[in-house]
């Protein structure tokens, strides 16, 4: 299968989060199965991803039979892998989309283009990139003690009366936040 430009995009994205490129394609039991690319999970993931472009409808309708058979054939040796297809290009029909979920994990990453194509490629392999939490300003988040011992160093009174709601849930710390916000407009 010919790589539009977007299988190299991905393979590389996938390489830098860990994953392990199969040289030569996929070997299961005898049979040898070629792909657009072919990567493995490193020791955190036990994934097996193909990557397929699928520019020709000759290439969808080989795609679909290849991948059942690669399927069949984790089946037949009893592996553990998941298998996820990463289809680069045109979508597949439904019923091509019905057939493969069957067997596997589809991620559709079509044909994106522009300044933004990274960002949509990685947006369609989130299931297999590792989270980021996103930074929350400038300080770190506090543990509940430091929190407690900060607002105690304010106003004592109006800290307790948060931290009693919290013990009691999250609707009583909005019920509480809102009567004490009602209650300082009122003496303003």
């Amino acid at each position: 299968m010919n790589s539009t430009g977007i299988v190299p995009r991905v393979v590389a994205i996938l390489q830098d989060n860990g994953y392990e490129t199969l040289p030569g394609g996929v070997k299961i039991g005898s049979l040898n199965f070629e792909f657009g690319a072919v990567l493995s999970g490193s020791d955190r993931s036990s994934d097996l991803i193909i990557v397929a472009d699928t520019v020709s409808d000759k290439a969808l309708t080989t795609l679909r039979r290849t991948v059942l058979a690669v399927a069949r054939a984790l089946d037949v040796i009893a592996s553990r892998r998941s298998l996820t297809l990463v289809v680069a290009g045109p979508r597949p029909s439904d019923l091509h989309l019905r057939e493969l979920s069957r067997v596997c994990r589809v991620l559709l990453v079509g044909t994106p283009t522009g300044l933004e194509a990274d960002g949509r490629i990685r947006d369609s392999l989130a299931i297999l990139l590792p989270l980021t939490l996103a930074q929350q300003g400038r300080d770190p988040i506090l543990p509940f003690g430091q929190v407690h011992e900060r607002l105690l160093a304010g106003d004592g009174a109006v800290a307790s009366y948060f931290f009693e709601a919290a013990s009691q849930g999250a609707e009583e710390v909005q019920l509480a936040l809102r009567a004490h916000l009602l209650n300082a407009s009122e003496k303003s």
